[in-house]
């Protein structure tokens, strides 16, 4: 839509998966070609952001929050994005460590997202989606003018 600011800017909590690969190769050109942002925030063992599991991918990147530690030790939030370029054991370790079996947690309480966010918000303000996707070792890609 040629009336809409780019890039646009979608971030989302707690989302299942939600596209074919198909979907993740086009949110990869919108994404290159400077006209959309994707990021995804995810608590650790979050067995929601799991499904569904097969003929699904992630877009974007991905933040995930992680519980208080032994003696309330507060872990700073990973950030991951679905490179292209990375290697089999980095895609099998993404692969696992988003899948319903690593996050399976019958007890998990979704009212924690506000919590975990709280708990990381100093770490996530120093975090500009901007600077991630001029990352190009990081997307595995150079960002074009559309």
């Amino acid at each position: 839509e040629p009336d809409l600011p780019k890039p646009i800017s979608c971030i989302n909590f707690a989302s299942p998966r939600v596209g074919s690969f198909d979907v993740l190769q086009g949110v990869r050109y919108l994404e290159k070609t400077k006209q959309l942002r994707m990021l995804r925030s995810v608590n650790d063992n979050d067995n929601v952001t799991t499904i569904p599991s097969i003929g699904y991918d992630h877009v974007g990147f991905q933040v995930t929050q992680y519980d208080k530690g032994w003696f309330g030790k507060i872990y700073e939030p990973s950030i991951d994005y679905s490179n292209p370029n990375d290697g089999l054991w980095k895609r099998f370790t993404r692969a696992w460590n988003n899948g319903f079996i690593a996050n399976l947690n019958l007890g998990y309480d979704h009212g924690a997202y506000q919590e975990r966010i709280e708990l990381v918000k100093d770490h996530l303000e120093k975090t500009s989606l901007n600077e991630l996707y001029a990352d190009e070792k990081l997307i595995g890609f150079k960002l074009e003018d559309p």
